[in-house]
């Protein structure tokens, strides 16, 4: 009986509106409400509801946390990650190579748990970035609206983001081996490896969250 307010992104409201349809279908009429808005609408609800769970950025997650425990309500966050694969030499190679690149490209690598940055063991290395890069030149990208293998990104301020974290990382010494330019078409951006990433690089040490395995 519990009833729950949904606040969507404010980059992606029909979303929100879809599942509140579909939920709406099966109980009762207004247990499920959704707020659409920017941060400010968020900020409102806090200090209304009695319980919160966000998934979103580190910095946001601060501020909800922070606003629950003075409100000394329930609060649970599941915030921005650069989750780790480690590679190593007695792999299945053809198979690994597969994996890392499905959960490092689905969804466009806009996902909370999408795999960011390989550790891979030296006698390998060579030969599974090989691989890995062709995969990523043979995928094709949609554009909006149309199947394809990967999505766009989502906005151009996340792909201001990608392009700069690639950019960073090529300055700083990175090998480009696939990939590490836009599609030419809306918001799309190339599947990219890079090889040879160290611990300074954005790409290692901030979550990029696009089509990017370093």
């Amino acid at each position: 009986g519990n009833a729950v307010i949904l606040k969507p992104s404010e980059y992606t409201p029909r979303a929100g509106a879809w599942l509140r349809d579909q939920l709406d279908a099966e109980l009762p009429a207004g247990l499920v409400g959704v707020a659409q808005g920017g941060g400010s609408v968020g900020a409102a609800l806090l200090d209304r509801v009695d319980a919160v769970t966000f998934t979103g950025s580190v910095p946001t997650g601060r501020k909800v946390a922070m606003r629950a425990a003075e409100r000394l309500i329930p609060c649970s966050v599941e915030l921005g990650g650069n989750d780790a694969a480690v590679v190593l030499a007695d792999c299945n190679l053809d198979r690994t190579v597969a994996g890392v690149a499905q959960w490092g490209l689905h969804n466009c690598g806009q996902n909370c748990a999408a795999i960011e940055r390989v550790y891979v063991e030296r006698s390998i290395a060579d030969e599974f970035v090989r691989r890995l890069g062709r995969v990523a030149d043979a995928l094709e990208v949609a554009p909006h609206g149309e199947h394809a293998d990967v999505s766009p990104v989502q906005s151009h301020m996340q792909l201001s983001i990608v392009e700069d974290h690639v950019a960073d990382a090529l300055e700083r010494g990175a090998t480009l081996v696939a990939g590490g330019e836009r599609t030419g078409t809306g918001l799309g951006y190339r599947p990219t490896v890079l090889d040879h990433c160290t611990s300074e690089m954005k790409v290692m040490s901030e979550e990029t969250f696009g089509p990017v395995i370093a």
